[in-house]
């Protein structure tokens, strides 16, 4: 039988010495997963011309012609059907005499079309050229995307080679072949796929194991849990997901209400145009702001009947709102804003006049259910902001904040009762520091959170002298009729994160932060004791609490493991699953083992950390290894997202060693009282000893290949790092500060969080601070090559402290690059620069860690400017 051939052949282009005598030709693979033949027809009335005068040919049917997810997984247990026939992948050996794969024709009489698929590994940044001959038509695709092919039968029945470039990144790969069977044809197809490489390099590995590891793509994309609500009955649940899709990074978010019990949904909102869906009071019903911009109207909708009411019409400035504990009232809130006249100079008001939303003011008004009357509670120049309505509904509590430079941390807030009868105002407190507060279900007392020096400094846990940090959250009882507030948080390490009293159980449920986990917390306040509850997640995100039974949800993530939710009963503690939208994606992608590490450093403080491990990890080889911190004043979690994902990086062949220096929350705020008036060098110190001591504990990681990175304070501390050692051969900033000074005077924040992490110091007072810890004055000591991430809209920490790193370092002629993300602030938001900016890291470190410039080379050519 006469047999047609198609050849595909691979040539791997990576150094200059591309051609030397270790070249080898040979089959890629001597397997593949193979599903056909599938019969396909032509669309009726494919002979007339469309709106473009052209009629459908072959090469419109193989690029109509898609299986499920082909450009993510071929697995030789996926089955899909295709008009009422089932067919799967398959595995099918290289034809030992010919090295090709021999397609058979199904049925002569019809147009038959075959996948073909395998993985391809690859353990560096690769180009590659694929060389395909075939008298049929065919397409080839890596990951999805088509690369190349041809659409028509070669003439004359004559193979012609068409040659595609390929720029391969680090990491698993998922190369299909679609190939066009004709009626026509009756004969056999051999397919043969050859890859020219320098064996010496190792940088490929073919195979059918659909398992991969952690990208870029399991960054960005898939459906993540953003927001969890459960009815007062605890009968129903509200889940909002978020889903970003490729190739544009375009983001849908929906809600999808359900029953608790039985899982099963009870209406969809993924199509509609819905925000700030909450449960009535009643059980039966939801409010939510329905459509966008001018035109949001907010909707009272009974899920039992189906019935939507509109409660106040088209408006622009509705913004937050609460229901009444009997359902009867909301409160809401709307903005009213004093746009400066750009024409002319405008005179600041202060320091906080420079943020563009300072001159928007927010005011509350009452809406009776009832009746539909609306009402204005408050009036004046100040936010007024809504905390939470009194049990009996008669009152609620508010908040204003004013602008106070008289004292850090510059503004006093007014925590006050306004009764909604007659709107008058009794004032609880105020106080220079902020806080959230709450009422207990009896109404007599209330929960309230805030900083260690709330209410004169009850909550302090310090050796005395010594500033507290004020981002170590604690709660507090506060008694309405004596006036006077008790600490209950003053002994209990972690930080408080969210706090709700049940009025179910009278008890109180907290989120905290405990050192890298954040946990959920329940408290007695008659037995005073404290008892954590078992979560199936390691970083509680959020949770919420039924009013009148003990349903409690939550939902989160692990190191290992992406967001699900669960349904805790607070009585007996059984749990069980409500989402897990990511399990079957991450079930296929392998993860690297981790651990928990500590180290004493010199200081005498007990430095803790985790440790990364790349898949496969082989203790007998030595890796390179990234060292990632904050170094602020919040620790390093286990979370599974991020904008530095530590599974990614191990996905690449690092070691990643995360370590939580003194001073961050979460470790007791003796622990975290260290950040204050000590800008970094203690810090630094720190991870400079506890690197050390990994090194010596841990020979699988190369010493001379060790990487460091941070963002904003880690940022500055990679840039102040890189002024006191070398022990790292690659340095990564994004968005650091190299002048504390002028962080402090420029930055949207940077005076108020220096109001806390430098309490009392100024650069007029403190210059062992703003000057001897600012990395610029340093500049000259700086050895190690440094790259220099920020956003040109930072306003946060402004781009120019990296801009007058750079310029140092440039004068000094030392190696450093800077790459300015245009149009992105503080962090990278956009979809496509953040995966250019993810690989800009990457290629940094693959340039320097392992030898490997390819990358960088390729994203960022030299040019002669």
């Amino acid at each position: 039988m006469k047999k047609i051939s198609i050849v595909l052949v691979g040539f791997l282009l990576l150094t200059n010495s591309l051609w030397a005598d270790s070249l080898s030709i040979k089959p890629a693979t001597d397997q593949w997963l193979v599903v056909g033949p599938v019969p396909v027809s032509f669309p009726a009335f494919s002979d007339q011309p469309d709106m473009k005068g052209k009629t459908f040919g072959m090469e419109n049917l193989l690029q109509s012609l898609h299986i499920p997810d082909e450009g993510r997984v071929a697995d030789g247990n996926q089955v899909f059907s295709w008009h009422g026939k089932k067919y799967n992948w398959r595995k099918q050996l290289l034809q030992a005499k010919t090295d090709a794969v021999t397609l058979k024709k199904g049925d002569t009489t019809q147009h038959e079309i075959y996948f073909m698929a395998t993985y391809v590994e690859a353990f560096r940044f690769s180009l590659f050229s694929l060389e395909v001959e075939s008298v049929v038509p065919f397409e080839i695709l890596m990951d999805g995307e088509k690369i190349g092919g041809r659409n028509t039968s070669s003439s004359k029945g004559e193979p012609k080679p068409v040659k595609v470039d390929l720029k391969l990144e680090t990491g698993k790969h998922l190369l299909v072949l679609k190939v066009l069977l004709a009626a026509r044809i009756s004969d056999e197809v051999d397919i043969k796929v050859n890859i020219d490489i320098d064996d010496s390099l190792n940088a490929l590995v073919w195979s059918l194991d659909p398992k991969l590891k952690k990208n870029i793509s399991h960054v960005l994309e898939g459906v993540r849990i953003n927001s969890l609500q459960v009815s007062p009955d605890g009968r129903h649940y509200l889940i909002g997901y978020s889903e970003t899709s490729p190739p544009e990074g375009k983001r849908e978010q929906w809600y999808e209400l359900r029953q608790t019990q039985s899982n099963k949904m009870v209406h969809s909102f993924r199509w509609a145009t819905i925000s700030q869906p909450g449960f009535h009071p009643d059980n039966s019903k939801i409010s939510f702001l329905s459509g966008s911009g001018d035109k949001r109207k907010f909707v009272l909708f009974d899920f039992i009947n189906g019935t939507e009411r509109v409660l106040i019409g088209e408006t622009k400035e509705f913004g937050s709102y609460s229901w009444s504990p009997k359902g009867d009232k909301l409160v809401f809130s709307t903005s009213q804003s004093d746009k400066a006249d750009e024409s002319k100079l405008r005179k600041l008001e202060g320091m906080p006049d420079r943020w563009p939303w300072y001159r928007t003011r927010s005011q509350l008004h009452l809406f009776d259910l009832e009746s539909g009357m609306q009402q204005p509670l408050t009036h004046g120049h100040l936010n007024t902001a809504f905390q939470d309505f009194s049990p009996d509904g008669q009152k609620i509590l508010i908040s204003q904040n004013k602008v106070d430079f008289s004292e850090r941390p510059f503004s006093r807030q007014s925590i006050m009762e306004l009764n909604l009868q007659n709107h008058t105002i009794d004032t609880l407190w105020v106080s220079n520091q902020s806080a959230s507060a709450s009422y207990s279900p009896e109404g007599d007392r209330l929960l309230v959170t805030g900083g260690p020096l709330l209410f004169d400094g009850i909550g302090l846990n310090v050796p005395e002298g010594t500033v507290p940090n004020d981002y170590d959250t604690q709660a507090f009882i506060y008694d309405l009729e004596k006036r006077t507030a008790k600490a209950i948080t003053r002994d209990f390490d972690p930080k408080i994160m969210k706090a709700l009293w049940s009025r179910f159980d009278g008890r109180i449920y907290f989120q905290t932060e405990d050192k890298a986990f954040n946990r959920l917390v329940v408290y007695d306040p008659v037995r005073n004791t404290y008892r954590q509850l078992d979560a199936e997640t390691e970083i509680v995100l959020d949770f919420d609490l039924a009013k009148t039974s003990p349903a409690l949800l939550y939902y989160g993530n692990s190191i290992s493991a992406p967001e699900k939710a669960m349904l805790l009963n607070t009585r007996n503690m059984a749990s069980s699953l409500l989402s897990f939208p990511e399990k079957d994606i991450f079930d296929q992608v392998e993860m690297g083992n981790t651990k928990e590490w500590q180290t004493k450093a010199s200081s005498g403080q007990l430095i803790e950390g985790q440790v990364y491990f790349p898949p496969g990890f082989d203790s007998a080889k030595q890796y390179p290894m990234i060292v990632y911190y904050y170094g602020g004043t919040n620790p390093v979690d286990r979370s599974f997202r991020g904008r530095y994902p530590k599974n990614y990086f191990a996905a690449h062949g690092y070691v990643v060693l995360v370590i939580n220096p003194s001073g961050a929350t979460g470790f007791g705020q003796e622990f975290s009282a260290l950040h204050v008036n000590n800008w970094g060098i203690t810090v630094a110190d720190e991870i400079i000893e506890s690197t050390k001591q990994f090194l010596l504990e841990h020979p699988f990681v190369d010493p001379k290949a060790v990487g460091n990175i941070g963002a904003s304070y880690g940022g500055f501390m990679t840039m102040l790092l890189a002024t006191r050692t070398d022990i790292f051969a690659a340095s990564i900033s994004h968005a650091g500060i190299s002048s504390i000074s002028s962080y402090w005077g420029e930055g949207y924040w940077g005076y108020l969080y220096s109001a806390a992490a430098t309490a009392n110091s100024y650069p007029w007072n403190n210059r062992e601070i703003y000057v001897d810890q600012s990395p610029l004055f340093h500049a000259d000591k700086i050895s190690t090559p440094l790259l220099l991430l920020h956003g040109d809209k930072d306003t946060n920490v402004p781009p120019g402290e990296s801009i007058q790193l750079y310029t140092a370092l440039k004068i000094l002629g030392k190696t450093v690059e800077y790459i300015e993300v245009q149009g992105q602030n503080h962090t990278i938001l956009d979809y496509k620069k953040r995966i250019q900016w993810q690989k800009t890291i990457m290629a940094w470190f693959d340039n320097y860690l392992k030898g490997q410039p390819e990358w960088w080379n390729e994203l960022y050519p030299e040019r002669n400017l």
